[in-house]
Order: C-alpha cells, then sequence, then structure tokens
C-alpha cells in the first residue's frame, strides 16, 4: 500500500512541476519571436490548463488513490500505443498533403503596406515565391514598387509608351512575370517590328479611383501615348462605393457633385497593418502552425463561417441583377464621373484611354455560372449569361467617348468552343493562357481601332 501511496506522489508531483512550466510565458517562447502571446483566447486557454493540471497535481498528493498496477499498465500501455499511431499517421498525412497541396507560402499581403493616399501600396524591390496547386510562382516587384520590370521616367522619343492600370488581374500573381499581360502584349507588339515599352501600375483590390489617383501621382511622370485600363465589373463598381464596400482602408470619391475625394484613415490602417505583421511572424516562427495536416483541418473544420454569406454574395453579385439596384445606380453613377474625371487628365497630357474588361471566372466559364445562380436565393433575378454589367459599362464608356474593349466574348469562345483552360484550378483569375489570350485580342483591337 506504502509503495503505490508513493507512485501517487510521484505522478502528483510531477503534475505539479508541468503545470508551474505550462505557463504563458514559456509557452510564448517557444511559438512565437517576441516571447508574448497577444491572443486572449490562447492566454485563457493556457491557463485553464495550466489548472487542470496542477488541480490533478494537488489531488493525487493529498487523496494518495490506490491502484492496480495491471490496470494501470495495461492503460498506459494502450495510451502510448494510440498516441504512437496517431504520431505515425499525422507524419504520413503530412508527407501526402506536402506533396498535393502547395504549403502555405507568402500570400503577398505582407507586402502590402499602407499608403496615405491610395490606402495600400506595394513594397518595392522584394521577391517571394507564391505556391500554387499547379505550380510556384514567383513574384517580384521593382523599385518603383510594381510588379513589373524595371522602367525610367526618362523616355525615348521613338518609343511608344502604353501604361495599364488595374486590379490584381493585372498584378497578375497566378502567373510569373513574362506570362503576365503586359509582358505579352509588349512582346507582341515588338514582334511587329514596333518599338514599344508597356508599363504596369496595377495593385490587387484598387478600384477605378485608386487607378485614378495611380495615375496622377505616378503614370504622368512616364509621359505615356496611350493608357490602358483593365475594368473588372464584378469588383471596381463595389469597391467605388462606400456603400456597398464599407472598407475604411481605400479612399472613396464623395457622393455629392464636387470632386471630393474622402481620404483613408492612415493612422488606423498602419496600426492594423503593424499589428497584421506581428501577428504574421509569430504564426512564421511557429513549427506547429506550418504543418499543413493542421491547416487542413483548421480549414475544414473551425474556418469562420459568417452568417450574412448569402447577404454579401448578393451584394457582390448585385452588379449582375437584371434589373438594376438603387445602390448600384448610385455606384455606377461614381464610377463614370470617375472615369470622367481620369479621361479628361489623360486627354490634358496628350495622351489616349481605353478601357478593356477583366472576365472574372463567373462571366467566362458556365459551370461556375450554373454554381453561383445554384447558390443564389433568387437566381432568376441575375443576368449572368447575359453580362448586363458589362453592357452598363459599355453604354457609361460610349457617352464618355472612351473606347472600350469587351474580351468576355472572346473568353468565351476559347473556353466553351475550344476547351480552352483560361483559369487557374486553385484561383479565380486569370493563368498564362487567360494573359495571352487578353494580349492577342487587345493588340489586334487597338490596331483595328488605329490607336497604335
Amino acid at each position: 500500500m506504502k509503495n503505490k501511496n508513493h507512485f501517487a506522489i510521484y505522478i502528483g508531483l510531477s503534475c505539479l512541476i508541468i503545470s508551474l512550466l505550462f505557463n504563458e510565458i514559456i509557452i510564448a517562447k517557444l511559438l512565437t519571436s517576441d516571447g508574448n502571446i497577444t491572443n486572449t483566447n490562447k492566454r485563457l486557454a493556457i491557463f485553464v490548463i495550466q489548472i487542470i493540471i496542477f488541480c490533478a497535481g494537488l489531488f493525487l498528493l493529498i487523496k494518495r488513490p490506490v491502484y492496480n498496477p495491471t490496470i494501470i499498465r495495461k492503460l498506459v500501455q494502450n495510451i502510448s500505443l494510440s498516441i504512437f499511431s496517431l504520431i505515425i499517421c499525422l507524419i504520413i498525412s503530412e508527407i501526402i498533403l506536402r506533396s498535393i497541396f502547395p504549403i502555405n507560402s507568402d500570400q503577398g499581403a505582407q507586402y502590402r503596406p499602407p499608403h496615405p493616399q491610395l490606402g495600400w501600396s506595394l513594397t518595392p524591390d522584394i521577391s517571394y515565391t507564391r505556391q500554387m496547386f499547379q505550380k510556384n510562382v514567383l513574384i517580384s516587384h521593382n523599385s518603383g514598387g510594381w510588379r513589373d520590370i524595371e522602367h525610367s521616367t526618362n523616355r525615348d522619343s521613338s518609343t511608344y509608351r502604353i501604361l495599364v492600370l488595374g486590379d490584381s488581374f493585372m498584378e497578375a500573381r497566378t502567373v510569373n512575370l513574362e506570362e503576365m499581360f503586359v509582358r505579352q502584349l509588349e512582346t507582341l507588339i515588338k514582334n511587329r517590328g514596333q518599338n514599344v515599352e508597356v508599363i504596369n501600375m496595377s495593385v490587387g483590390g484598387y478600384g477605378t479611383l485608386q487607378e485614378y489617383l495611380v495615375y496622377e501621382l505616378y503614370g504622368r511622370l512616364y509621359k505615356p501615348d496611350l493608357v490602358l485600363l483593365s475594368f473588372t465589373t464584378l469588383n471596381d463598381v463595389r469597391n467605388n462605393s462606400s456603400e456597398l464596400n464599407q472598407i475604411g482602408s481605400r479612399p472613396y470619391l464623395d457622393s455629392n457633385l464636387a470632386w471630393n475625394i474622402i481620404p483613408v484613415d492612415y493612422d488606423r490602417i498602419r496600426t492594423d497593418f503593424l499589428r497584421f505583421q506581428t501577428k504574421l511572424k509569430d504564426k512564421k516562427n511557429s513549427v506547429i502552425s506550418q504543418l499543413v495536416v493542421l491547416q487542413k483541418i483548421n480549414k475544414v473544420f473551425f474556418s469562420p463561417k459568417p452568417k450574412d454569406w448569402k447577404e454579401r454574395e448578393i451584394i457582390k453579385l448585385g452588379v449582375s441583377a437584371c434589373e438594376e439596384t438603387e445602390q448600384y445606380t448610385r455606384a455606377w453613377e461614381l464610377t463614370g464621373r470617375i472615369l470622367k474625371k481620369l479621361k479628361n487628365r489623360i486627354t490634358q497630357d496628350s495622351s489616349k484611354l481605353v478601357v478593356f474588361s477583366t472576365p472574372a471566372i463567373t462571366d467566362v466559364v458556365q459551370k461556375y455560372i450554373e454554381k453561383t445562380l445554384e447558390l443564389s436565393e433568387a437566381p432568376n433575378h441575375l443576368c449572368l449569361e447575359e453580362a448586363v454589367s458589362n453592357k452598363r459599362l459599355n453604354n457609361i464608356l460610349n457617352e464618355l467617348d472612351i473606347p472600350f474593349i469587351d474580351l468576355i466574348p472572346h473568353f468565351r469562345e476559347a473556353n466553351r468552343k475550344h476547351g480552352i483552360q483560361l483559369y487557374p484550378i486553385d484561383d479565380g483569375h486569370w493563368n498564362a493562357a487567360g494573359h495571352s489570350l487578353a494580349a492577342e485580342k487587345i493588340l489586334s483591337e487597338l490596331t483595328l481601332k488605329e490607336l497604335l
């Protein structure tokens, strides 16, 4: 009996020691770079586990319960075998998943620092790898903070300069640099014997107002002969409206008739960005967070599923509604004002503006259109196949006398008639074939309209 009580004492003391070691300070030093856990829930969980282990140790020391060695031995064996089997299964699963799914690599958010006028920009002079399902993509930004090769503001008078403004489709993080629309367009024009330089100043998430500001702040310094504005109706109209977008990190045009830009709250978004970088650094230094198995488990079982998902989807797809809502009417009016301002500014600089559509996957691929309608609460109110948003854009551009190149018919023909895959498996932006098709069709239309 005495020996049996001694065993309880040993286990109890061990629990007390473990509970003292299992504290926020030690855990933070093991899992974070600065020895500080900022998440309140994590701190609470550590404290609760510490109390449970401490209480268990205290109970064993006070009560000293009698145990059956045979039962305990079998229990320890079974637990050890279960833990060993679980570890082996996790190791095998990790190896298999790493060969199938890309490890969470740099996704680019940490390279989008706050900007006092634009809301955010791209970090200059950096390179990183984005791991996707089919291939790894090397992302690099030039010294100006754009995803492009280097360009100088000084120009040769014999060189025809084209400036491209756009959002994530033109930033093109799904393809390598040489596969991007801007680089392919330049190559195609040069192959015809023309001296041309195509400059990319596109950033993911930008709306038309931000693209206008990019031209004002940076683009016009390069004295382009032609400005190509990429327009994604799925996002851009909503991004131009504070009523629909409600993101405080981007500037908005005031809804009154005066040209008044509502600035970003730079101090707030800078604080948020620094906090985000700290969390990201902690995650990178945590071995546990780098395990693909745990990432997939977390994504399947613990990813937040907001209750307002359907409401957000309705707002997102409102641009494709057969009957335009009042919110989108106001958003289109703001968009028209921004396009008019951009055209006037470019014309003053003795340049020309051309707008082209950037087809999203729900504009082109039939199965995605069908799936979107299936998920919608009111599928009869959506006209995705009719591309009503592009028709609306075309009407506005006609009124402003701005040439428009609609790529949706070309993308649909390539995908539906010829079976060409234009989008990656794991992303809704264009793949290399999509960028190639866009470059070919844009060049053809520019030539036809005698804009080169």
